[in-house]
């Protein structure tokens, strides 16, 4: 999708949300069919352990969303995305430094509320509170493109 159809203000904008997004979706969601079977073997846990903790963060993302999406509607756009990125840090961090099965499940509890304020349906809702209505078809399509593979 060409940017230059988007106000001027948004057209380094919309790139810089998709390439959050790809980083965000590929760690925060498909990463773990990546590190799954390793993040068991290192704390000697059951795979089905390991998916739990993952579960539950799906959950807490379903969760969440709709107070994210409150929050973006009250006009805190940048604090909502922003906490999503220091979320996934913090859960990134204790990911990496867990020691047994309650740290992995606190690690991705903090990582799905990352992934509920700071993923699509965020990102969606920043952008229809901030692209002028005339742009946001064309603002959707242009941050949906390059993580879509097209």
């Amino acid at each position: 999708m060409n940017t230059r159809t988007l106000p001027a203000s948004w057209r380094w904008r919309i790139p810089a949300l998709g390439i959050a997004q790809i980083i965000a979706w590929g760690s925060m969601f498909y990463a773990i069919a990546v590190m799954a079977g390793d993040i068991a073997s290192e704390l000697g846990l059951a795979s089905s352990t390991v998916f739990g903790a993952y579960s539950l963060s799906l959950v807490i993302s379903g969760l969440v969303a709709p107070l994210s999406g409150r929050l973006i509607d009250a006009g805190h756009c940048r604090a909502v995305l922003g906490g999503s990125s220091l979320l996934g840090a913090v859960g990134f961090a204790l990911l990496a430094t867990t020691d047994g099965s309650g740290m992995l499940f606190l690690a991705w509890a903090i990582l799905g509320l990352a992934m509920g304020t700071g993923l699509y349906d965020a990102a969606f809702g920043v952008l229809h509170r901030t692209v002028p209505a005339a742009g946001y078809r064309r603002a959707l399509a242009a941050l949906r493109a390059p993580s879509s593979g097209r």
